[in-house]
């Protein structure tokens, strides 16, 4: 990977990190719960840092394929895990009330989830010693 896609990765990882925090459901009162309240929260939490330490990694500019490779694996976990979440909490609640929403922590997870995957992908086409590796 390059140094800008580890530059993206870092982002995305610290997004992915603040999507934990972020609630996951919320409704017009006073309920929010945020994915650290359910559970899964944790595992979030600990993608989002593996995240950040590859894209430190790539952003030092470390051997690019066992970094991108690493990367490209936990952010399709990552895209993975925000959609399965997005269809058990709705799932959850929607029998609960029609005032219950998904919340912006899955939306959050999916989408930096989505950008580190496309860090890693892109990091290989603008890397200029893979092209000289071959």
């Amino acid at each position: 990977m390059n140094r800008m896609a580890g530059g993206f990765t870092i982002v995305a990882g610290a997004l992915v990190v603040l999507s934990a925090i972020a609630p996951w459901a919320t409704s017009e009162g006073p309920f929010s719960q945020n994915g650290l309240a359910r559970g899964d929260g944790w595992i979030v939490v600990g993608l989002g840092l593996a995240l950040l330490g590859l894209g430190a990694l790539a952003a030092l500019g470390r051997p690019g394929r066992p970094v991108r490779s690493a990367t490209f694996a936990l952010a399709a976990v990552g895209l993975v895990l925000g959609i399965a979440e997005n269809a058990k909490v709705d799932s959850a609640i929607a029998p609960l009330s029609p005032t219950v929403h998904l919340g912006i922590g899955i939306y959050l997870l999916a989408t930096a989830s989505l950008l580190a995957l496309v860090a890693a992908w892109r990091g290989r086409l603008g890397n200029p010693r893979a092209a000289t590796a071959r």
